[in-house]
């Protein structure tokens, strides 16, 4: 036994360091988009701004009083109303009263085969008369030179695609928590930094700022394409890369911010709906990938307590490596660093997550959400 252990901490311990060596190197090669000049001069397309907004009275006024400061010359913002039961519509019609550049659409019916947001943005983009498209959420807050920043950087690069990482406000320890371990576990599955290599499989795409040139996307299908992916943001960069347009991922440190969920159960309610989708609905790759979190992640810290010999001290070494990624990554989205000790407790909470949207979707035999069933062998076929 105490040979096996020591073999396995060894392992551990490699593994680790080769990724997150690679990790430590490819965010380092992530660009900051505050360190871009805005546009300026001729450099100003026609840029059509798209918001889906579903129950959002909270935050879609600040979230479009954000847009409307932008200083950007030549735009247009078209909001949806997708269904919402709450003051959400009156709220954006009172501000299109005011703001000839705000265009609001009301979706009254979701059509078959259709989620509702990815129905709601290409509504939109129907509409649009832009060069580019900027697809945001509406509790999205941006600085006022956010949208001129991006599209210089973007026409300078001679690309078509751009994301951006935004700054999470997080309302309490528990969720700064449960949001850093999600942002640390996305850049160890996404690798974003691949997304800018034209040969490379990786892609990326962030709901909270997706700046995509007009004609790629249509070329590409539109949201049509993933109307059934409720991780539409990561499927968007998807098509994108599939169609060969080029893209990149950039920290958006300064410019954008976003309170993404307020409490643990409310993150939990939302990670449900499309944590299954990202592994293709398959139990198995839900079971090896709980699997290797908890050998990986969880129990390279239990073993500093319980291990005897030599690969106790190798297991914190692992545990080490893991803490000191998750510190050096969280500062770029203003959250606490300090809060890496809790790791191997939040990875438990996300194993609990895949455990059971996996098991929701199984038994309601598709995923229930915004009140419209989805049956599964349709969310299969979109894959």
């Amino acid at each position: 036994m105490a040979t096996f252990l020591l073999i396995a901490s060894l392992l551990t311990l490699l593994g680790l360091a080769i990724s997150h060596l690679e990790i430590l190197v490819g965010r380092a090669s992530i660009p900051n988009l505050q360190d871009t000049e805005p546009s300026a001069g001729a450099e100003t397309p026609l840029v059509s701004v798209i918001v889906a907004a579903r129950n959002e009275e909270k935050t879609i006024r600040p979230a479009l009083e954000s847009l409307l400061r932008q200083n950007y010359p030549h735009y247009e913002i078209i909001a949806v109303n997708d269904r919402s039961t709450d003051a959400t519509g009156q709220i954006l019609d009172a501000v299109a009263r005011t703001e000839s550049r705000l265009h609001v659409i009301h979706v009254e019916e979701l059509p078959p085969d259709w989620l509702g947001k990815n129905h709601a943005l290409y509504l939109a983009s129907v509409r649009a008369r832009g060069d580019y498209l900027l697809f945001t959420d509406a509790d999205v807050e941006m600085a006022p030179y956010t949208l001129a920043k991006a599209v210089r950087y973007l026409l300078e690069n001679d690309l078509d695609h751009i994301t951006l990482a935004p700054e999470m406000r997080a309302k309490g320890r528990a969720i700064d928590m449960m949001i850093g371990t999600f942002i640390y576990y996305f850049g160890q599955s996404t690798k974003p930094w691949r997304a800018r290599r034209p040969s490379s499989r990786y892609y990326v795409g962030i709901g909270a700022f997706n700046l995509v040139k007009a004609n790629a996307y249509r070329a590409a299908g539109t949201h049509r394409a993933i109307a059934l992916r409720p991780d539409d943001d990561m499927m968007l960069g998807k098509l994108l890369k599939s169609h060969g347009c080029r893209q990149r991922l950039l920290f958006g440190k300064g410019l954008i911010r976003i309170a993404w969920y307020e409490t643990v159960p409310e993150m939990i309610a939302g990670l449900m709906k499309n944590a299954a989708a990202s592994f293709q609905y398959s139990p198995v790759r839900v079971l090896l990938t709980c699997l290797l979190l908890l050998g990986v992640f969880v129990f390279p810290f239990a073993a500093v307590f319980c291990v005897p010999g030599p690969a106790r001290w190798i297991y914190l070494a692992a545990a080490g490596v893991i803490l000191a990624t998750y510190f050096y990554g969280s500062g770029e989205y203003r959250l606490c660093r300090w809060h890496a000790v809790m790791i191997p407790f939040t990875t438990l909470v996300l194993i609990y997550i895949l455990f059971k949207s996996t098991f929701l979707v199984y038994r309601n035999r598709g995923i229930i959400w915004r009140d419209t069933h989805y049956p599964l062998s349709k969310l299969k076929a979109s894959h």
